[in-house]
């Protein structure tokens, strides 16, 4: 018994000796397994770091070498920070700029029209009821000089008047009391008789039974309210004389151009009746109160007129050139291509110092833009190098990695996305990551060429241009009916079909307007659907589209438009008002090739 439970003791032993050297064995080489997946290389492309694969080789969306994901990846980069390597930056077309500080010009253009100057209008009214019997200046437009004779009046109480000034005087000299000659004296003065009138009538001691009325000013008579044989009361305006020989211009301001605008500031204006000509004036004053319906501010120009040429109601073009900058120190500026303005926020790169290939997004405030140039207000050093050029496609690589960008302040998770057979798919879902990676690159082409049109139109309509609107919408039918979505299916080819048929409305009602108020209010609408076109299925396009929104389109409803820059272009006012609006989006830049998307 005591020898069996030996052998069974032994026997447990040796095959726990053999297990735990089993399991030693596995531990170690789970360990060399796992040492040797820690060491696997990553590799990945500078420009595209949603590539990342165990070998090198090339990029299958741009062609660049790969580079090892430890070496110049995005994992050494900071929150806000693009490592881009100098192959990256050439074929990015990077290219930066100095931030300086220097004396820039705003060239700030203007539209108004020609009123009087108010400080330069006589009214002529009886201040005594009576009768018109003549009149001298019988037409508007008549032009009068200083003491140049109006209307003889006939009134009973002048005349009344005239005869108690006569008696006054005689019994003044009778009795030497001129306190009833100078209270008859003081109430024809105040019935509007000149002091040559009322000596003329003492002088010669003859009652007249017509009073005649002198302008006070030279000018032009541009108010006639009475005709002869008419009576008139008290008070009630007969004539108005204007000095033309200096005008006011009204101009309309808008909120953006205040900051450049000031009292005494040269302007130079032409008008359409005197083309190749140029007028000068000076800012007299800016109006303290904004329009609520144009949300323009009223700038008045006093304007030299002592030809006459320029009339009162005349549309004028003006044109301020102004200093940007406040106080004696020059203000810090960038090229105008250097930030992306969203409308709310001003993003600019940065080229970090002594780390070559480093690229920092930073907000910024800024100033005025003046020419090609924006002032910044903060957010930049003088010296710093900022990107002019390749900062779209470095906002497109930090959206991608879920950084901090333009259109994302806060930056946000972005899933790694693999190519599979032409296909950008979803790592976590396996699904397709968007409509337009199933739209053939032939269709996106042939899209982006409806897209062109209704640039071409939103053109025409903001350079009043109603023929060559009208010539862009019939482009634009002709692109649509040539393209072909045979490709798609399932709910990408219900959405296409829905797209297609709105388009067409849009076009068709565009197509028919009649007049440049009809086409403006189809445009809207075709703007809005070329808008979800491009977002939905994938446009071809060299350059980014800004998305502006006017808040006055419509008896203030408001309306969207597509268009290329920033400076904005209104196709709803044209040149009366055409850079009231706001950027509200911009749709990135976006190459594609079969199967694949670069932007």
């Amino acid at each position: 018994m005591k020898k069996n439970i030996v052998i069974a003791a032994a026997l447990s032993l040796f095959i726990g000796l053999l297990l735990g050297r089993c399991a030693s064995n596995m531990a170690h080489q789970g360990t060399v397994v796992s040492q040797a997946s820690a060491h696997e290389e990553i590799w990945t492309c500078s420009m595209h770091p949603q590539i990342r694969q165990s070998h090198s080789g090339k990029c299958p969306i741009c062609g660049m070498d790969l580079i090892p994901a430890g070496t110049g990846g995005s994992e050494e980069a900071g929150p806000r920070e693009l490592i881009l390597s100098e192959a990256a930056q050439k074929l990015a077309e990077v290219e930066t700029a100095p931030v300086e500080r220097h004396s820039v010009a705003a060239e700030i253009r203007l539209t108004g029209k020609v009123k009087f100057d108010e400080t330069r209008l006589a009214v002529i009214a009886p201040r005594v009821a009576g009768r018109i019997d003549r009149l001298y200046a019988n037409f508007t437009g008549v032009p009068v000089k200083a003491g140049d004779p109006l209307a003889d009046l006939y009134s009973p109480e002048l005349f009344s008047a005239q005869q108690e000034l006569i008696t006054a005087k005689t019994l003044r000299s009778a009795e030497g009391s001129n306190s009833l000659l100078a209270a008859t004296r003081e109430r024809l003065r105040l019935w509007g008789l000149t002091a040559e009138q009322i000596a003329g009538i003492e002088q010669s001691g003859q009652v007249k039974d017509h009073i005649t009325f002198y302008s006070p000013i030279s000018g032009v008579v541009v108010g006639l309210e009475a005709r002869e044989g008419m009576y008139v009361d008290a008070g009630m305006k007969i004539f108005t004389v204007a000095d033309l020989s200096q005008v006011w211009v009204q101009l309309d301001a808008y909120e953006t151009d205040l900051a450049l605008l000031r009292d005494a500031q040269a302007v130079e204006l032409q008008a359409e009746a005197w083309p190749g000509e140029t007028f000068k004036g000076t800012i007299a004053f800016i109006e303290p109160v904004l329009d609520p319906m144009t949300r323009t501010v009223k700038v008045r120009v006093a304007v030299p007129n002592l030809d006459g040429r320029l009339k009162p109601e005349m549309f004028v073009r003006a044109t301020v050139k102004a200093q940007a900058g406040k106080g004696t120190e020059l203000p810090l500026v960038i090229p105008a291509s250097a930030p992306l303005v969203t409308g709310k926020r001003a993003v600019v790169y940065v080229a970090v110092p002594e780390r070559t290939g480093v690229f920092e997004g930073r907000d910024v405030v800024l100033g005025p833009r003046a020419g090609d140039s924006y002032v910044v207000l903060s957010g930049l050093s003088e010296g710093e190098q900022v990107v002019t050029r390749g900062n779209f496609k470095i906002d497109s690589s930090l959206q991608i990695q879920g950084k901090p960008s333009m259109m994302s302040p806060q930056g946000g998770a972005t899933p790694v996305v693999q190519q599979h057979g032409g296909t950008m798919i979803r790592a976590e879902t396996g699904t397709e990551k968007s409509v337009a990676d199933a739209v053939p690159i032939a269709s996106r082409q042939q899209l982006g060429k409806v897209l062109d049109s209704v640039l071409g139109i939103s053109d025409a309509l903001a350079g009043d241009q109603f023929e060559a609107a009208l010539a862009g919408v019939a482009q634009a039918a002709q692109a649509l009916a040539e393209v072909s979505m045979s490709g798609l299916s399932g709910d990408v080819h219900v959405r296409w079909m829905q797209t297609q048929d709105a388009l067409k409305k849009a076009l068709n009602t565009a197509g028919a307007a009649k007049d440049t108020a009809s086409i403006r209010t189809a445009f809207a609408t075709l703007s809005a659907e070329m808008s979800n076109a491009a977002k939905q299925f994938g446009i071809v396009q060299s350059a980014p589209i800004q998305i502006f929104h006017c808040p006055m389109a419509f008896d203030s409803k408001g309306a969207n438009w597509l268009q290329r820059g920033t400076d904005a272009r209104n196709p709803y006012f044209g040149q009366a008002m055409l850079s009231c609006g706001e950027l509200i989006e911009t749709i990135p830049a976006a190459i594609f090739t079969e199967g694949r998307r670069h932007e």
